[in-house]
């Protein structure tokens, strides 16, 4: 794939849930930049060249963001485009788009068990559905973490969050100049 684009937004929450409180970390970038940094780097394989990031909406009340929208680039043209926030109609979804190739993941961010999960693959105009294995995505990660801690081999993991840590401050230092 050379393009991403990705939509995780969700309704407005209630307002004791920690998503709507500062002093806990709250508002959209925080909570979803994680999932806005992490399909760029698993997807293409490779770090990234710029970043560009805008909060698209605030709560004054309640001083958080509630909505951004992320653009990062990387090299040979390849680029990862996203909405994120917590101010729309659920939508949990990703498009991966290269020549010969378009595969729309739905749901792609918090799959849990993974039953339900049909990719659908576009190649040279014919499509098809995939069926992947059944998996809880999140069940699986702390596995292959828990695991390799218990081996001493984690070098791994704190590699992939200082990349990940990289681009969200390069993303928070592009929406302060916007």
């Amino acid at each position: 794939p050379t393009l991403i684009q990705a939509v995780f937004s969700f309704p407005p929450l209630p307002v004791n849930n920690f998503r709507n409180h500062a002093d806990l970390g709250g508002g959209s970038f925080l909570d979803l930049g994680a999932y806005a940094v992490s399909p760029g780097r698993i997807v293409f394989g490779e770090r990234l060249s710029r970043v560009e990031c805008q909060i698209l909406a605030h709560d004054g009340e309640r001083q958080i963001d509630t909505a951004f929208s992320i653009t990062i680039f990387y090299a040979e043209g390849k680029v990862f485009q996203g909405y994120f926030g917590f101010n729309t109609e659920y939508k949990n979804s990703m498009l991966l788009l290269g020549p010969d190739l378009s595969i729309i993941l739905e749901p792609a961010f918090t799959a849990g068990i993974q039953a339900a999960l049909k990719p659908v693959m576009r190649s040279k105009n014919q499509s098809l559905v995939l069926e992947p294995p059944a998996g809880d995505s999140f069940a699986n990660f702390f596995r292959d973490l828990i695991g390799s801690i218990a081996q001493s081999q984690f070098s791994q993991w704190s590699d992939i969050m200082l990349q990940d840590a990289e681009v969200l401050n390069q993303a928070v230092l592009a929406a302060a100049r916007t």
